[in-house]
């Protein structure tokens, strides 16, 4: 009935809000500790793009906001890196982004910098038409447990860990990051990282538009699927079935 959802809902809000706590803090210690290492492995950066608005895009619908972004077309679509943690920071990014941007957008951009022999520097800039960052506070945004507004966490949530994880992430993949935002109108988030090329290097180029809403599109041209999910936790093979499943992916 309307009382017990009521509840489920404050155990959900409040169980995500606990996850975030949770990993921010253990991500922060691997850092602190030296023990956070980058993998080495072949990904497509529209993919990575892809999977960063698909988690946002209940959110971006119900603030009715457009997410959308924009792929150089010299780059290559695959490239070789980490590319989880580097779904982590545009994932960080982009929801700093949707947290507080009240209408309006939120755009990435990726283009390409430097090509070398057997690598490249990427940028890339997540914008958004937000309430934008005081000057004077901009310095503290990659401090660790670092909030502009101290009211800002009672209203929106969070850490003040998930920047500075950010600037940990991106000088490990040799790059830096900034941020230029005007109060009232936005921000731009910018970071740079280096990636290796693989050996064929313009075998395939990197399409120079992607929207959010192509996802599902994206999904429906895959091949099918059978997966093997091994997890000693029953209840985590239970939901990565039923995601699977959603998904359209056959797994056992």
């Amino acid at each position: 009935d309307a009382e017990q959802r009521e509840y489920a809902e404050i155990i959900h809000r409040s169980g995500d809000a606990l996850l975030l706590i949770i990993n921010d803090i253990l991500d922060y210690a691997k850092i602190e500790s030296g023990k956070l290492e980058l993998e080495e492995a072949p990904f497509r950066l529209d993919l990575i793009i892809a999977e960063t608005f698909e988690l946002f895009t209940a959110k971006s619908k119900q603030f009715n906001l457009e997410l959308a972004a924009s792929i150089d077309s010299n780059l290559p679509s695959q490239v070789v890196g980490d590319g989880s943690k580097l779904r982590q920071i545009l994932i960080n990014l982009v929801g700093n982004a949707v947290k507080f941007t009240p209408q309006g957008s939120i755009l990435i951009t990726v283009k390409l910098l430097r090509e070398r022999e057997r690598s490249i520097d990427i940028e890339f800039s997540v914008q958004d038409t937000g309430v934008g960052i005081p000057e004077n506070k901009q310095p503290l945004l990659f401090r660790p447990f670092s909030q502009v507004d101290t009211s800002l966490t009672r209203q929106y949530s969070g850490t003040g860990l998930g920047l500075a994880i950010c600037k940990n992430l991106v000088e490990l993949m040799g790059g830096s990051i900034r941020v230029e935002s005007v109060v009232d109108v936005g921000s731009v988030f910018r970071f740079t990282v280096t990636l290796r090329l693989e050996a064929d290097r313009h075998s395939e180029l990197a399409h120079p538009f992607y929207s959010g809403n192509e996802t599902a599109a994206a999904r429906e041209s895959m091949e099918p699927a059978s997966v093997l999910v091994a997890d000693d936790n029953e209840i985590n093979q239970k939901l990565t079935l039923r995601l699977l499943d959603k998904m359209g992916i056959d797994a056992d």
